[in-house]
């Protein structure tokens, strides 16, 4: 028969908690960290007009007329402006919502998951600064659904320090 100590007796135990205790606790863990950092001589501020647009009614294979939305960079530096749908939206929006910025000469509209735009600080010319947004359903080929009246959403226009 073999006896072990008391003390020997102890620290298996406590070995074995140990052991235990982490083979009970995930190794996927994590946490998800997020900071704005600005410098102390910045700041960031717009204002966006109008609030709200509309694109009125459209029939497939048709384009809406242009809606000018202007961004006036109200903050302390140039800004580099991005407007985006919510992450969680999937609509018809998504696909078919057009940018460009307002008086570029390039004709060319971007898909809104693929435009921005910088906005200068304090800039004397308003026009400069305005964004033309289109719902462009010229090559929309699935059904129309009774949904789609009155569809709405919200795009954020985000800004970041240039």
């Amino acid at each position: 028969m073999i006896y072990l100590r008391k003390e020997v007796i102890v620290v298996l135990l406590v070995l074995l908690g140990v052991v235990g205790l982490f083979g009970f606790v995930g190794a996927n863990n994590q946490v998800n960290v997020r900071a704005d950092i600005l410098a102390t001589d910045t700041y960031l501020e717009i204002e966006v007009t109008p609030n709200n647009i509309s694109f009125g009614t459209i029939s497939r294979g048709e384009s809406s007329q242009p809606k000018k939305v202007c961004v006036n960079n109200t903050g302390s530096s140039d800004v580099l402006v991005t407007p985006r749908l919510p992450n969680n939206y999937s609509g018809i929006f998504f696909d078919y919502i057009y940018v460009k910025k307002y008086g570029s000469s390039d004709s060319t509209y971007k898909s809104i998951g693929q435009f921005d735009v910088l906005i200068t600080k304090a800039n004397p010319n308003p026009e400069q600064q305005c964004i033309w947004f289109k719902l462009d359903l010229t090559n929309y080929t699935d059904p129309i659904y009774q949904d789609f009246i009155g569809h709405t959403a919200d795009i954020k226009i985000s800004a970041v320090s240039q």
